[in-house]
């Protein structure tokens, strides 16, 4: 378990240690994500064109635009299949250029997995500084900047709302190319246009002219990316939700004899900060156990030699 959460950068007084003097840590994955999707889809397309040549369904070999194509295709997983490599050489370097791609992939919505957990993370630390009456006091600066949002929308219904229409106009550019320019049914371009940003890609519909292969390049990448990132605000949106409404649950319950009891684990008549803490975190069902608290709760007992907080001496500073 990930212990350097916002819940230990709180103080025993409910006071977060964090100052404004502090940067948050510049996320550069996004620009090592652009570098990496160019060397992969730059490689590829050189090996295909000059060592490992494409084939279509006819038996001509593919043209650049072709290969870089087939890339695109690969690493957003949509595979048409109206190209393939026709050696065992071809055919083992697409093996290999398959599963870096797909890990990319793979890695990459580990990543924004993660950062949906960290929020949760954020907001379980808002809740127990709310419970304590430290929550944005005599003038105190909150220490994350508010989104932007949309009139009465919430930041999480913005960021949905706006991942809603993006992908929506992807969509409807998408069909008007596919349908002018591949000279397709209106409802041939809208199935082409869904079956290929949802990376499902049947290989029955495919860009026919070099025109409609450009703009695939472009278009595929942005619309799956699209289509992932409104998938992920969704899943984020109903997962905020879903913790206001315990957040609101939790800490307006009536506390009773029976809820009492359960609560004093030490049975001294009392209910300390630490039970307090604790109650909330397992009965709120968040990623946390009760090991893993007492596990950090003891890592901090150590370093608080005097039992007065964690101080500057106590750490060698």
């Amino acid at each position: 378990m990930n212990v350097d959460t916002p819940l230990l950068h709180m103080e025993n007084g409910g006071n977060e240690t964090r100052t404004d003097c502090e940067e948050e840590p510049r996320d550069n994955f996004f620009y090592l994500s652009i570098v990496y999707v160019t060397l992969y889809l730059t490689v590829g397309a050189t090996v295909y064109l000059w060592v490992v040549p494409l084939k279509n369904n006819s038996g001509t070999d593919a043209t650049f635009i072709d290969t870089l194509y087939f890339c695109l295709t690969t690493i957003t997983t949509v595979g048409f299949g109206d190209y393939y490599p026709h050696t065992n050489g071809g055919k083992m370097f697409t093996c290999c250029y398959i599963l870096f791609g797909v890990g990319f992939i793979a890695y990459a919505m580990s990543y924004f997995v993660g950062k949906i957990l960290e929020k949760q993370e954020h907001i379980i630390a808002q809740v127990v500084a709310k419970s304590r009456g430290h929550s944005d006091r005599g003038g105190s600066k909150a220490s994350h900047k508010p989104g932007r949002r949309w009139g009465n929308l919430s930041e999480d219904q913005t960021k949905l709302a706006v991942a809603l229409v993006r992908l929506f106009l992807l969509l409807v550019v998408g069909v008007v190319v596919f349908d002018v320019y591949d000279n397709r049914d209106f409802f041939d371009a809208i199935y082409f246009v869904v079956v290929s940003s949802t990376t499902v890609g049947y290989g029955d519909v495919s860009p026919s002219t070099n025109v409609t292969k450009i703009f695939a390049i472009v278009w595929l990448a942005i619309t799956t990316l699209a289509f992932a990132q409104t998938i992920s605000s969704l899943i984020e949106y109903r997962s905020q939700t879903k913790i206001e409404k315990l957040r609101t649950k939790l800490l307006k319950q009536k506390i009773d004899k029976g809820l009492f009891t359960s609560l004093d684990k030490d049975c001294d008549g009392s209910i300390s900060r630490y039970e307090w803490l604790v109650y909330h975190l397992i009965k709120g069902h968040y990623p946390v156990n009760e090991t893993d608290i007492r596990t950090i709760m003891e890592q901090f007992q150590k370093l608080d030699l005097d039992h007065d907080g964690i101080q500057l001496s106590d750490v060698g500073l």
